[in-house]
This record gives structure tokens, C-alpha cells and sequence, in this order.
């Protein structure tokens, strides 16, 4: 079990909601590209439940989208967590923490960070959505500073000036976030291999 009845959250990560759609246009593969990794929400809940910092943790519940926080933490305290797969999606799906982008074959090599931060170019996003990529920077920024807190609540303290974010919809696909690095075709004969189009973040 990945999210263990102690709050305990393992490395595996979960499946995106279903609910959740791509884009149709244009006809690539698609995927949802994390903002702050998964290794880092999952090292920020472990280290509130490892810490037993209670109203940190009850904060970040509510900007991920619980609404029986208080329940969740006595669970986690009584170490008998149920409904361990829901939480275990909210905690690594977020839609203010993801954006719609190329992926697989479409996405130029060596330009997905993996585990690091994907730092977001701003160009074509709504007010709302840019602030939406400033402040998960924050938040990100404060994640790393996490093992030197010494005071219990600080961090949930930080998290509740954003609980705006709570109602924020995904980033979907916005071509003015990306470079074009090569410009697809389909093949003219049917033994010319096909040139797919790839894409890079945009820089700056």
C-alpha cells in the first residue's frame, strides 16, 4: 500500500484522476507535467506526519482538497488512515501544481527535469494562472526549507496565505509556454518514417 494506515507516503506514485482530460488539437501525445515533483510533496507530507506537525498538515489537506482534515489526522494519529488510494492521489495530483504538455516522443530529450522543479515561462497564462505559477514557487521554495523548521505550525501558517489555490483549474495546453524544436510532417510515403513535432519548455 502506498499510503500506508500511519500516514506513511511510499515512492510509489499514483495514476491521475480520470476525470481529467487532454487536449484534443493537436494530435500528440499528451501528459500533465508536475510543477513541484512528486518526491518533493511526497518528502513535505511524510515530514508533517513524521514531525507530528498536526495544523501544517491540516493546511496542506485543505489546499489539496479535503474537506474532513480534522478526521484525517486522527486517523493518521490512531494509525488507522481509511481511504488511503483517494488521499494517496490528492497528495501527487493537484491542478494548481500541473500543467498540459507534450510528452513521450513529443517532448525534446533532456528537457523534462524528472524529479526537479519545472520552472514555467508565463507567456500566453491568464493573470490567474500566472500567479498560480509564482506562487507554487513559494511554496516549493518553503518545501526545501522544511528540515530546518523548528517550530511546529510555521509551515501551515505559510500554506494558508494560498488557500486560494484550492479552487485554481489545471493549466491546459498553451503553445506561447513552449518552443517548437522541430516542426512535424506526416510521411509522404508510406516507407518515410514519420517526423514527429517536439517541443521544449520556454525559456525566460
Amino acid at each position: 500500500m502506498p499510503l500506508e494506515q500511519n500516514g506513511q507516503c511510499g515512492t510509489d506514485r499514483p495514476d491521475p484522476p480520470v476525470r481529467w482530460k487532454h487536449s484534443t488539437t493537436p494530435n500528440i501525445t499528451w501528459t500533465w507535467h508536475h510543477t513541484i515533483p512528486w518526491n518533493q510533496l511526497r518528502a513535505t507530507w511524510n515530514w508533517m506526519v513524521e514531525n507530528a506537525d498536526w495544523s501544517s498538515l491540516k493546511a496542506f489537506l485543505y489546499l489539496i482538497g479535503s474537506d474532513n482534515s480534522e478526521t484525517v489526522v486522527a486517523e493518521i494519529q490512531a494509525g488507522q488512515l481509511m481511504q488511503r488510494d483517494e488521499l494517496h492521489q490528492m497528495i501527487a495530483w493537484q491542478k494548481w501544481n500541473v500543467v498540459e504538455g507534450p510528452g513521450g516522443p513529443n517532448r525534446a530529450p533532456g528537457d523534462d527535469p524528472g524529479e526537479g522543479f519545472e520552472a514555467w515561462s508565463l507567456w500566453g497564462l491568464s493573470n490567474n494562472q500566472r500567479q498560480t505559477v509564482l506562487d507554487v514557487k513559494q511554496i516549493y521554495d518553503a518545501m526545501l526549507k522544511l528540515p530546518q523548521q523548528t517550530q511546529p505550525g510555521n509551515f501551515g501558517a505559510f500554506l494558508s496565505t494560498f488557500r486560494h489555490l484550492r479552487n485554481r483549474q489545471l493549466i491546459m495546453w498553451e503553445p506561447k509556454m513552449w518552443d517548437a524544436v522541430i516542426v512535424g510532417r506526416a510521411p509522404k510515403h508510406p516507407r518515410e518514417p514519420d517526423v514527429r513535432s517536439t517541443w521544449r519548455r520556454r525559456r525566460g
